[in-house]
């Protein structure tokens, strides 16, 4: 007698299970679209990397011999909580907040402070974290540390690690109308460009006194448990492509964890000194060491990696070779936090690690030049940049030759023209010396 009942709610229990089916299988048909090709498959090589030496000139950033360049003025005791780290914060930052005040589509600046517990007592530090579209779901994170060593007294780390806090901000203002008009175009196709460019400036990386677990990388600790404790919510920004694959993505899964928006960190340590050996330290991240290094191959071979006064200057193969054992650095919190991490620090240190010979006498101006030259190629691949590039690098000697040539060429013609109207009027015999 009771089976009555339950045969009449058989069929509408079937067709809600169906509906359920359909809108699981729509959720999934979603996130699937969402998903872009991995990674290696969309590291698109470019094909002129003579454009890269051309999307902004080095010197100003890098060259430690001008006094008026970027590092040359931070090429001083970074102690943190000093009025020293203060300005040379401000110095870092000053570039990204003049490209967001000059009309493009400017970057997300952060100072992020905290307080650490040191053999010192407690120390005011600042994290800085620069990032190109906040609203991305997805980043390529590059960092180094921007602190110096408390002891000896007046060490100021030139390679450790003031060049390669300014071979990141050369990076990035490079690289600047590239990624604005990558982002317009993406929001054009409507498909593309959801990994965006960040940039961070740990502060406390240096130990007190002994470097040990505890008296090293306040900086780095703090920022990876802020960010595996906070989840990514997108602010307010722009409708470019970036910003609408974050906002689809974000609504249909689980509030993701700040630390998983890093597709990669690079992290850059010890740089600036001739002939740089740079082992590749883990094997998820080999295939992008390797790139790395075809980059600079490239580089070489099309004559763009050394200054323009050093060209004839010898190939060199900075990225030969693998180690076996890692090295304690800024990476290991964001390691522990599952980010995958290429470590870009030579192997053997330079020989004038912690010393007070680690001074502006430590670098080559053309070797910072070469890492600019590698990490604006690689940055532009890894994004997606080709199709950008062009249109932003600025002409070439041999280009702007050629357009004063095509210049003077034009403006001959049109006096030839004002010259041939004149010539209709009646004329004298000419003198003898012009027959």
């Amino acid at each position: 007698m009771c089976a009555a009942p339950a045969a009449r709610r058989t069929p509408a229990l079937v067709r809600a299970l169906l509906l359920l089916a359909l809108a699981l299988a729509a959720l999934a048909a979603g996130v699937a679209a969402q998903r872009r090709p991995p990674l290696r498959a969309r590291f698109a090589p470019l094909g002129d990397v003579a454009l890269i030496p051309r999307l902004l000139d080095a010197a100003p950033l890098l060259d430690h011999r001008d006094s008026a360049s970027l590092l040359s003025r931070i090429l001083v005791p970074r102690v943190p909580g000093t009025a020293a780290s203060q300005r040379v914060a401000d110095a870092l930052l000053a570039p990204f907040e003049a490209s967001s005040k000059s009309g493009g589509l400017g970057w997300h600046i952060e100072r992020l402070p905290f307080v650490a517990q040191t053999p010192h007592g407690k120390q005011s530090m600042t994290n800085l974290v620069v990032t190109k579209n906040p609203a991305s779901p997805r980043r390529l994170t590059l960092a180094a540390h921007y602190d110096s060593k408390i002891m000896p007294k007046g060490f100021i780390g030139a390679t450790d690690s003031a060049a390669p806090c300014a071979i990141l901000v050369d990076t990035a203002m490079a690289l600047d109308r590239a990624l604005d008009a990558a982002e317009r175009r993406w929001a054009k196709e409507g498909s593309g460009g959801d990994v965006t460019l960040q940039i961070v400036f740990f502060d406390g990386e240096e130990a007190y006194e002994q470097w040990t677990h505890t008296d090293s990388i306040y900086g780095s600790k703090d920022l990876a448990q802020n960010w595996t404790r906070s989840a990514h919510s997108p602010p307010h920004a722009p409708l470019v492509g970036a910003a609408t694959l974050s906002t689809s993505r974000f609504s249909m899964l689980r509030p993701a964890r700040h630390i998983d928006t890093i597709e990669h960190l690079v992290l850059l340590d010890l740089l600036g000194a001739k002939s740089p050996q740079i082992p590749s330290y883990f094997h998820p991240t080999a295939w992008l060491h390797d790139k790395v290094r075809s980059a600079q191959r490239r580089l070489l071979d099309a004559k763009a990696f050394w200054p323009p006064n050093e060209s004839s200057r010898s190939g060199e193969d900075w990225f030969n070779g693998h180690s076996w054992g890692g090295i304690e650095d800024d990476h290991l919190p964001f390691l522990a936090g599952g980010v995958p991490v290429l470590h870009l620090i030579p192997s053997p240190f330079p020989r004038v690690w912690h010393t007070m010979g680690d001074d502006a006498s430590a670098l080559d101006y053309g070797t910072d030049y070469g890492w600019a030259m590698i990490m604006r190629l690689f940055v532009a691949e890894y994004l997606g940049l080709g199709p950008d590039l062009a249109a932003t690098a600025q002409p070439s000697v041999r280009d702007a030759a050629e357009q004063a040539r095509r210049a003077q060429e034009a403006q001959r013609e049109e006096q030839i023209r004002a010259g041939a109207a004149i010539d209709v009027e009646p004329q004298g015999p000419r003198p003898r010396d012009e027959l």
